[in-house]
C-alpha cells in the first residue's frame, strides 16, 4: 500500500498532524487497508497527554546534564512513565510496522486435495493441473508469473502445459522443467516419478545427472539414478480413473499406496511383504480395494480402527 503514496517517507507523520493535502486523502480511501488505519489514527486521537511545564522541564534537563558529568553516589531511582505516553508511542510504532511490512503485493494461490478427491485446476497461462487425492500445488499469481511459471508441489498430479516461457514444478525430490506438454508427477514419500505423455521434458535433481524424457517415457528416482523405461502414453493416468493399478511390484509398495489413499496402517508383520502383486484396485471403497488386492495374495485382514492386521488364511 505504502508505494501508492505520495511522500511516502513523510506520510505518516502528515497524516498524524492533518497536513495531508486533498489529493492524498482522497488517493488512500479506496485501499484496502483504509480502515484499519482509521481505527488505529481514532485511538491515538482519543489519547491525551499530561501538560508539559516548560520551566520545571527545563530545569530537569539542566539537573540532568550536571548529574551526568559527576559520579553517583547512591542507587538511581527509576521513574515509570505514564501509560499514556506509552500507549501513544505504542500506536505510532504500530502505524510504521503497518507500512514498513505490508505484503508487497504477492498473491500465493494453494489447491489441496482430501482422501477420494481430485481436483483439476487452471493456471494463470491457461495450463492445467489435475491433483491426486492428498496432494497440493501452489503459485505465485502476480506478474512475476508470466515471467517465471513455477508450480510447488507434493503428492500426485497430471499437468497440461501450455507453451510459453520456461515452466518448471519442484518438489523436494527433484524439479521438472518443460517448455510445452503434459506429464505426470509423483512425489509421495521417498519415490519420486515422471511420466511424459507428449512433449518433451527435463526431470533433475541435486544429487543426480538430470534426464530428458520425451513421449512415452517415464523416468523413476532411485539410489543409483534415474531409472528410465517405457509406458502407454495413450492410456490416461489410473488415478484419474479413480483407480491404481500394478505389475510385478512388491506388496509393501501396493500398501503403502492403500495407506496413503485410504488414510490407514497395516500390521504386516506376520506376512511377506516382499511377494509381487500383479492388479489392480479401486479408490471408492475401502473394502472392495481391500478384496481386490488381499484375495489374489491369500490374505486376510483384521480391521481395529485404522490399523489392519494382515495375515495368511488358514
Amino acid at each position: 500500500m505504502a508505494d501508492d503514496y505520495k511522500d511516502k517517507d513523510t506520510f505518516l507523520a502528515r497524516w498524524l498532524n492533518g497536513t495531508l493535502s486533498e489529493e492524498e486523502k482522497n488517493s488512500i480511501k479506496d485501499k484496502d487497508d483504509f480502515e484499519d488505519l482509521q481505527k488505529i489514527l481514532s485511538e491515538v486521537d482519543k489519547m491525551e497527554l499530561p501538560p508539559m511545564d516548560k520551566q520545571k522541564s527545563f530545569a530537569a534537563f539542566k539537573k540532568a546534564k550536571n548529574n551526568a558529568s559527576s559520579p553517583p553516589t547512591k542507587e538511581a531511582k527509576v521513574r515509570r512513565m505514564g501509560i499514556l505516553p506509552i500507549a501513544a508511542a505504542a500506536a505510532i510504532l504500530l502505524l510504521v510496522g503497518f507500512f514498513m511490512f505490508k505484503p508487497t503485493g504477492d498473491a500465493w494461490v494453494e489447491h489441496n486435495t482430501l482422501a477420494h478427491e481430485n481436483k483439476k485446476i487452471e493456471l494463470p497461462d491457461g495450463s492445467t493441473i489435475e491433483l491426486s487425492h492428498h496432494s497440493m500445488a501452489k503459485w505465485n499469481d502476480s506478474d512475476a508469473w508470466k515471467k517465471n511459471r513455477v508450480v510447488e508441489m507434493e503428492g500426485e498430479a497430471f499437468f497440461e502445459v501450455k507453451k510459453g516461457s520456461s515452466f518448471q514444478v519442484e518438489t523436494e525430490q527433484g524439479i521438472v522443467t518443460v517448455l510445452g506438454t503434459s506429464f505426470n508427477i509423483y512425489n509421495y514419500k521417498d519415490r519420486f516419478e515422471v511420466s511424459c505423455y507428449t512433449g518433451k521434458v527435463e526431470v533433475k535433481s541435486t544429487s543426480h545427472i538430470p534426464v530428458i524424457l520425451t513421449q512415452g517415457k517415464m523416468t523413476r528416482w532411485s539410489k543409483n539414478g534415474f531409472e528410465i523405461k517405457d509406458f502407454n502414453a495413450d492410456s490416461p493416468t489410473d488415478w484419474s480413473e479413480n483407480k491404481s493399478q500394478f505389475v510385478a511390484v512388491p506388496l509393501s509398495r501396493v500398501l503403502e499406496e492403500m495407506e496413503i489413499q485410504f488414510e490407514i496402517k497395516f500390521d504386516v508383520t506376520s506376512i511377506d511383504a516382499t511377494s509381487l502383486f500383479t492388479g489392480t484396485y479401486l479408490h471408492k471403497n475401502l473394502d472392495t480395494a481391500l478384496k481386490m488386492v488381499l484375495e489374489p495374495m491369500n490374505l486376510t485382514g483384521q480391521k481395529n480402527g485404522n490399523i489392519i492386521t494382515l495375515s495368511e488364511k488358514d
